[in-house]
């Protein structure tokens, strides 16, 4: 992800080579996890995704989110 900083104002700009959204498998690789595990993550609703037809996918930032909001001192699955 790249920032640029023109007149005060911060406007994001995406990295086009990372896909904007993903398949749990890829999820589910990217967290070493199953991707049992990442559906049930999903269907809970304690991972965003969104249904495109018959697809789920998460959005990369939404993963990128989650994984940011649960490092700290092991929190992850943990309650």
């Amino acid at each position: 992800m790249y920032y640029w900083i023109t007149g005060g104002t911060t406007v994001k700009h995406m990295d086009l080579t990372e896909p904007l959204l993903l398949p749990a498998d890829e999820v589910a690789r990217r967290l070493s996890l199953g991707r049992a595990t990442v559906y049930s993550m999903i269907a809970s609703g304690e991972l965003p995704s969104m249904t495109i037809g018959s697809a789920r996918r998460v959005p990369t930032e939404a993963l990128q989110k989650w994984i940011a909001e649960h490092v700290d001192a092991g929190a992850v699955g943990r309650r």
